[in-house]
């Protein structure tokens, strides 16, 4: 009853995605490759995905779908991840988030047209009287100065 299923709040697909979009999209990992973000980066990336949270509790759609990357759209169209982030925001109004933290971002490495670090994520929610914790990482992608997010969490039932 306690065991450990993947989901995600953004797609069925998520944690393969994210993974397969992290290894398309990484050059050989030379150590060289990779920087650390600047404070100010690490504070413009930490607000955004404090928005991108606070979308989540609030259940607006509108907020998930501006901040998630576009490289979702190679598995479902534009229009079917605007509807499916509809109806996931409409079938999640009776959960209530408890705690939501960040850890610190990875250093970055390029990409083709930008750059991409994780952030790890952890979230305790209230599902229908039920304690859940979500563990995983945000894939964060900058582009044209800006950030988006692929959700790559997995649910598992609090044994608390």
């Amino acid at each position: 009853m306690g065991g450990m299923h993947n989901a995600t709040l953004l797609t069925p697909f998520g944690r393969i995605f994210g993974l397969l979009f992290v290894a398309a999209h990484l050059h050989a990992a030379a150590a060289d490759e990779t920087r650390k973000l600047t404070d100010a980066e690490r504070a413009y990336l930490l607000e955004a995905a404090a928005a991108l949270q606070k979308g989540f509790e609030n259940g607006d759609a509108d907020a998930i779908i501006r901040g998630t990357n576009k490289a979702i759209t190679k598995i479902v169209s534009q229009e079917q991840f605007e509807a499916l982030t509809r109806q996931a925001m409409a079938s999640m109004k009776d959960v209530r988030f408890e705690s939501a933290a960040d850890g610190e971002p990875t250093d970055c490495w390029k990409i083709k047209d930008g750059e991409l670090c994780l952030l790890p994520r952890k979230s305790v929610l209230l599902i229908q009287g039920k304690r859940v914790s979500v563990e995983g990482f945000f894939i964060c992608v900058l582009e044209n100065g800006k950030w988006t997010f692929l959700d790559n969490g997995s649910f598992s039932k609090d044994r608390s």
